[in-house]
């Protein structure tokens, strides 16, 4: 349409060779004013265009940033779930590892503590069969190794009474009426008197008792004792000395639970034997 004007404002009218009137002249001027004013329109038009199509370049433009923007953020939006699913995942491995090595660690230590538990009981067994076995071999009777085992307060474990004797001992061919020793035969081997070439015999009476044709001394005494104590095994066997009837009091050292002895109580240093 704006063709077909343009092309009637071009058709100008043909000029003949007659002069121009006021009229033509005024016609013309109003051709050429309507000639501009179709150009300006036009141009008018071309630039709105012109802003039109910049417009529309500049909207997508600006979509294709929101749109990029867009991807950036899910993009970073679906990292972060990532990580943040990575993490959670990370987290329930090493509470089930956690989990998993507690557990481990208790069947371990209970498999620990029952063998602790045994191999205590087994020990215990071992040194209560090996005290028994000492304290048997001292000649303690049945209930009193119970005591001792079970830890009772024990005053006086054994009593032995050492009495003056007085024999006719027709072997010796002695007239006179000589002492003798009465001892238990707990407190000293036959072969301590073997040893040292005593004459001894066991009393006729009581077989667990022996008498010794021998007037000791002190010293002579610890000798004997210590003999019979290196035969036992670090028993040692002692009695403390008395004017009178004597009396030999056993005791065991149970503090540490590392072994059993016998000691003798300190009184004077006078014999035990007569």
């Amino acid at each position: 349409m704006e063709m077909q004007e343009m092309g009637r404002l071009e058709k100008r009218p043909e000029r003949d060779e007659h002069p121009l009137t006021r009229r033509d002249i005024e016609k013309e001027i109003q051709f050429e004013r309507l000639k501009k004013m179709e150009s300006d329109e036009l141009a008018r038009r071309k630039m709105e265009d012109a802003l039109l199509i910049e417009r529309m370049k500049a909207l997508e433009k600006e979509r294709e940033e929101k749109e990029r923007e867009r991807k950036i953020r899910e993009k970073v939006q679906a990292e972060i779930a990532q990580k943040e699913k990575d993490e959670m995942e990370r987290l329930q491995k090493e509470a089930k590892l956690k989990a998993s090595a507690i557990e481990e660690y208790k069947k371990k230590e209970a498999e620990r503590l029952a063998k602790q538990k045994e191999e205590a009981e087994k020990a215990k067994k071992e040194f209560n069969d090996k005290v028994n076995q000492l304290l048997c071999s001292a000649g303690f009777s049945e209930d009193k190794i119970t005591a001792i085992m079970q830890g009772k307060p024990l005053k006086e474990m054994e009593l032995v009474h050492v009495e003056k004797h007085v024999h006719h001992g027709k072997h010796r061919q002695i007239e006179d009426e000589e002492a003798f020793v009465k001892v238990h035969r707990r407190y000293l081997e036959p072969r301590t008197l073997d040893a040292f070439s005593l004459i001894w015999e066991f009393d006729p009476n009581d077989a667990d008792y022996m008498l010794i044709y021998h007037s000791l001394s002190q010293e002579e005494q610890d000798r004997l004792f210590d003999h019979t104590r290196k035969l036992r095994g670090q028993r040692t066997l002692t009695a403390s000395p008395h004017n009178g009837p004597v009396t030999v009091e056993m005791k065991v050292n149970d503090k540490k639970r590392d072994g059993f002895y016998l000691v003798r109580k300190k009184q004077d240093r006078r014999s035990l034997f007569w």
